[in-house]
């Protein structure tokens, strides 16, 4: 049979060369002809990533201009112990980085899987896609379009994380009474409150790691939907979970 004779090629001729321009088929596999950068592209847009939002803190005057933030869909656990550690990345330059530089905290939201997300989402979208049309230009209202996404929502969809808390605990975080973090109420199913900790620049990207101390866990969406999901250039919910052959039926 056929299929016999394809599983009993010899390994290497199973799997593609990624660096060639012509196409051949291997097995079960063909070679791209796209460009690397082209190809990695399209290979990581068939993963899914949950999309979240960041919003980074400012100090001073409560001014919406210095209200910055980005969406993420790199944002993953790093390790529990000795106290919990998230990491993600985020593409420079960028405004929001340079806030959490000087600020030090962050609030990070699993969205709820709704068309009010993906419309969140979107918006603090801008400021990446803002770095990639590099524009030669010294248009500074250009700029602040896409790098202050909370001009261009509701002030009902945020609050500053001070006037949230309503933990009066002696190991209660708070922030520095001259900090302010804004967390956007309306769509979060949970907030993670962070804490910059060590950050690495790798090329045009900064990876960073956080330390969270605080959770907000929205009493309203108390239950888990998988969040806001971002697959193939669009956002998508969890499904059904699939039948498990190991899982006994009752």
């Amino acid at each position: 049979m056929l299929l016999i004779k394809m599983m009993q090629m010899p390994h290497e001729r199973v799997f593609r060369v990624f660096n060639s321009v012509k196409t051949f088929k291997r097995g079960f596999f063909t070679e791209s002809h796209l460009p690397p950068v082209e190809e990695f592209k399209n290979a990581m847009s068939t993963v899914g990533s949950q999309a979240m939002i960041l919003t980074a803190s400012f100090s001073g005057d409560l001014d919406i201009t210095k209200m910055h933030g980005t969406t993420l869909s790199s944002v993953s656990s790093l390790t529990v112990y000795p106290e919990p550690v998230l990491q993600f990345n985020i593409q420079v330059p960028s405004a929001t980085s340079s806030s959490i530089h000087q600020n030090k905290y962050l609030a990070l939201h699993i969205l709820s899987p709704s068309s009010d997300s993906v419309k969140l989402a979107r918006n603090f979208s801008l400021g990446s896609r803002f770095i990639n049309m590099q524009m030669n230009s010294d248009n500074t209202n250009a700029e602040r379009k896409h790098t202050t996404p909370f001009e261009r929502i509701d002030k009902q969809e945020w609050e500053l994380f001070e006037d949230v808390i309503q933990n009066d605990r002696p190991d209660s975080f708070h922030l520095d009474p001259k900090l302010h973090l804004p967390v956007l109420t309306k769509n979060s199913e949970r907030i993670l409150i962070c804490e910059k900790y060590k950050v690495f620049q790798i090329y045009n990207h900064e990876i960073w790691t956080c330390k969270v101390k605080d959770i907000l866990i929205n009493v309203h969406e108390d239950h888990k939907t998988g969040g806001l999901l971002y697959f193939n250039r669009n956002f998508h919910f969890v499904g059904n979970p699939l039948v498990d052959p190991n899982t006994k039926k009752d």
